[in-house]
């Protein structure tokens, strides 16, 4: 009887492993950014990328879709707190992290000096 519980385990890990693969496949990453930011510009939004650094894949690919939800979350609150401001993205390449920021300027209020607003977020690609 425990030849077919380890069949039927291995069998269930098995369904486990392709099932997480194809959802890793429909989780938008890195790979994604040009799209998200064609959007964001079709919409009306003046963004710019910057990138600095050579590019590497990051291993997990649940940090490469962390850094796209960083980046999206970014633009997402720029555009609502600062419309018709420009958006800057910088992806900044370090030998053992990427550093994300989207900032764009914070809109000018009466009595108040000139400010950014910036999210920043890190992933390590090892």
């Amino acid at each position: 009887m425990s030849g077919l519980a380890d069949n039927a385990r291995a069998a269930a890990a098995g369904l486990h492993r392709a099932v997480s693969a194809l959802r890793d496949h429909d989780t938008p990453g890195l790979d994604d950014l040009d799209g998200l930011v064609a959007r964001s510009r079709a919409a009306g939004a003046a963004v710019t990328i910057e990138t600095c650094g050579e590019a590497v894949p990051l291993a997990d690919p649940r940090a490469s879709h962390a850094a796209y939800r960083v980046v999206q979350e970014g633009l997402t609150n720029a555009v609502k707190h600062a419309s018709g401001a420009p958006i800057t993205v910088s992806l900044d390449w370090q030998p053992d992290a990427l550093l994300l920021s989207v900032a764009n300027p914070l809109p000018r209020h009466p009595h108040s000096p000139p400010a950014a607003a910036v999210a920043t977020a890190a992933a390590c690609p090892g």
